[in-house]
């Protein structure tokens, strides 16, 4: 807004872009786009790969989230409830459910979770042998 108020001042000058503002400017809304039947088939792939992966780490609510799909279909396939059983293990990633940069960063939130747990755990053993 500086920029063009310096135009307007002077009618001569000519606008300069500033790539500082423009590089950090980003949507951060996802915006709800169109799975295709193919894609929503290969859902359940993805959320067992995950628990595979990493089913310690990860909650139904973040394996969820990353695979656009609800928190009871995670915990069926979670518990082998599932229609079909599933014999193939896809990546989200590659289906394109999820970026890798969403992927890595929900792992390392579950992993720091998990370290915090393991040391609350550690802790409370340690007062109740110390008692």
């Amino acid at each position: 807004m500086d920029e063009v108020k310096r135009c307007e001042i002077d009618p001569s000058a000519s606008l300069v872009l500033q790539n500082k503002k423009s590089e950090t400017i980003q949507s951060h809304v996802k915006a709800k786009k169109y799975l295709p039947l193919s894609v929503r088939q290969e859902r359940p792939k993805a959320i067992a790969w995950l628990i595979r992966e990493y089913g310690k780490i990860l909650t139904d609510t973040q394996i969820a989230k990353l695979t656009s799909s609800t928190k009871p279909t995670v915990a069926n396939i979670r518990a082998g409830n599932q229609s079909q059983p599933i014999t193939e293990f896809r990546n989200p990633t590659d289906l394109g459910l999820c970026t890798y940069e969403d992927l890595e960063s929900v792992v390392e939130k579950g992993q720091r979770k998990a370290e915090r747990d393991q040391k609350a755990k550690d802790k409370a053993a340690k007062q109740q042998s110390s008692i």
